[in-house]
């Protein structure tokens, strides 16, 4: 049976993957036939490239500064753990020049980082999905100690920590960057999506939502003080206190970012144990009466936030009433759309943007993707299809056009006033393994253009 993947991450992540310099590049499993076995063979500077497959190892970078990436950016290059140790290991002083992109991280198993173990290490984890690991105590997903890494797009996503803290991620010591990360559906007894002990780490652009603890659903501060900017912290729960953050002997300083419908018995969006933490510049449900400046307390109105859809609409309350110069504020969204893209950033992990984007899991052909587009309520589209993209985008007035000529076009109804457009496309029986096709979306009669999205026939 063809099965179908919908890319999540953008298009331009593409660029990720492509060779770098005069660097040595090892492929497998042409190569070498297991990946470990190429890291063996690698030295400082290589890059590893690993085709679509089942990879059932567990590897460790053994101190190498070397890349190891999936040849294709989709879930289709999967590296299972077999439930006896962390996936991936750093743990000898690996630098940013150490790179981990583009897997699916599955089956892990450890006392800490089931999925990724990172001590005394500070490498670079991009595009990755990290899924259903477990640490008997620390780190479900991912487990950084005394780093400085860059983690950054990843998806981190139902993993758990059984005894300790950090269903998602565990975060002690050090200063890592956390960037542009979905961390969703994780469980721990102490932080479910994510754990900061003893860091100065940056938070920002991250989704942390529907994760499960019995302290701090979403996010837990403990004698931490990190720099929490323009994140999306809703429907986490915990069975105690501190349904969105729990904070003790902690100053976080939280910047541009929505805590919204969190749930516990006690401090259902903020639990303050100890600590001074500051909110400014944020959408808090309930309000927030301590240290800070500027919070608003409406509701967001996200897409469908059950669903994981935290786009805002055109008439959010989130949307330009943030801080322009926010410590930690980026360039770009959770999805790399521009940041500050009318004038004033808006509050929370997404910018409001016209966008292109998939609802919805695995489809077979004939079967039906269904497609969201992001506007101006009243908005035409015209939904185009091509297959395959420029070298070289053509710039408008309206955006860059990215589709290679010839292309289709789909002529749909105008986007209603909830700002989402519904659009439903069958999947051509035709289709063939690995075919790729890209979509891009023309809004209104002005014809802004929204980003490229591809869909790949696995």
């Amino acid at each position: 049976m063809r099965i179908f993947s919908l890319l999540l991450f953008p298009v331009t992540a593409l660029a990720l993957l492509s060779p770098a310099g005069s660097a040595t590049t090892i492929l497998v499993p042409d190569d070498y036939t297991t990946i470990q076995s190429a890291i063996n063979g690698a030295i400082n500077g290589d890059e590893i490239l690993v085709k679509p497959g089942l990879y059932q190892e567990n590897i460790d970078f053994q101190g190498k500064q070397i890349k190891v990436k999936a040849a294709e950016l989709t879930k289709a290059t999967v590296i299972d753990g077999g439930g006896i140790g962390s996936v991936v290991t750093f743990q000898n002083g690996e630098t940013l020049d150490a790179v981990l992109a583009g897997f699916t991280i599955v089956n892990g198993s450890s006392t800490q980082g089931g999925g990724i173990y990172c001590h005394a290490a500070s490498p670079r984890i991009v595009n990755n999905y990290v899924l259903e690991n477990f640490a008997l105590e620390d780190g479900g997903g991912i487990y950084c100690f005394d780093s400085t890494a860059s983690i950054n797009n990843n998806v981190i996503m139902k993993n758990r920590a059984e005894g300790d803290s950090g269903g998602g991620l565990h975060i002690e010591a050090g200063a890592p960057r956390v960037l542009n990360n979905v961390i969703r559906k994780n469980a721990a007894s102490i932080s479910g999506g994510l754990h900061l002990q003893s860091t100065t780490a940056l938070l920002a652009n991250n989704v942390i939502a529907h994760n499960h603890s019995l302290r701090g659903g979403g996010i837990g501060c403990y004698k931490a003080d990190p720099v929490i900017t323009n994140n999306t912290i809703e429907g986490n729960d915990a069975s105690g206190v501190g349904g969105g953050i729990f904070v003790s002997e902690s100053a976080p300083r939280v910047i541009n970012s929505v805590v919204w419908n969190n749930v516990s018995s006690d401090g259902l969006q903020i639990y303050v144990a100890s600590g001074l933490p500051e909110f400014s510049n944020s959408n808090i449900e309930g309000g927030w009466s301590g240290p800070g400046r500027g919070n608003i307390d409406a509701d967001p109105r996200f897409i469908e936030p059950e669903a994981g859809d935290f786009h805002i609409p055109h008439d959010s309350p989130c949307k330009d009433t943030g801080d322009n110069l926010a410590e930690g504020l980026r360039d770009s969204d959770v999805e790399g759309d521009p940041r500050v893209s009318g004038g004033t950033v808006d509050i929370g992990a997404d910018e409001y943007y016209p966008r292109l984007y998939n609802v919805g899991e695995l489809k077979t052909p004939g079967t039906w993707v269904t497609l969201r587009v992001i506007g101006q309520p009243g908005a035409g589209v015209t939904l185009a299809e091509a297959s395959g993209l420029r070298n070289n985008p053509y710039p408008t007035p309206y955006g860059d056009f990215m589709l290679k000529l010839p292309m289709k076009r789909y002529f749909l109804k105008a986007i209603p006033q909830e700002g989402a457009n519904i659009v439903n496309f069958q999947i051509p029986l035709d289709w063939i393994p690995d075919e790729k096709r890209y979509f891009q979306a023309f809004i209104g009669v002005v014809q802004t253009l929204t980003n490229p999205m591809v869909v790949t026939a696995d």
